[in-house]
């Protein structure tokens, strides 16, 4: 379902790639800020195969990710019958609630990129009343 989605719905395309790069861990969006939070925690305990063990599978998860954003992008849809069926999943009105709350979703991680320090206090007064 995902090919051909750039020539289909670019904007929502854009959007999924970024979630997915975020997701990844990649440095312009919030997942990043997570994972290296992650591992600064666990490299202050010096626990360094846990480190190698995250970084190995943030690497497994992106080359997945970088797929799904190649097919996404890269690949034509090859049957016409798949082509009409695509479109008409895509312009029913769950789909659209769905593309607006992913689209939503990608600026809340744009803002939590800039803005960190609103999550981080969140995380601290949660961990303060554990």
């Amino acid at each position: 379902m995902l090919q051909g989605l750039q020539s289909q719905h670019f904007i929502l395309a854009i959007v999924l790639s970024c979630v997915f790069f975020s997701i990844a861990g990649i440095p312009p969006f919030s997942g990043f800020l997570a994972k290296v939070l992650i591992l600064i925690g666990l490299l202050e305990v010096n626990s360094y195969v846990c480190v190698s063990f995250v970084v190995l599978i943030s690497l497994l998860t992106l080359f997945y990710y970088l797929r799904l954003i190649k097919i996404s992008f890269f690949e034509p849809i090859k049957i016409k019958t798949i082509k009409n069926s695509a479109q008409s999943i895509l312009k029913s009105k769950g789909l659209l609630l769905n593309m607006h709350f992913a689209s939503f979703l990608f600026f809340l991680l744009i803002i939590l990129f800039f803005q960190p320090n609103i999550l981080l206090l969140i995380c601290n007064l949660i961990a303060l009343s554990i």
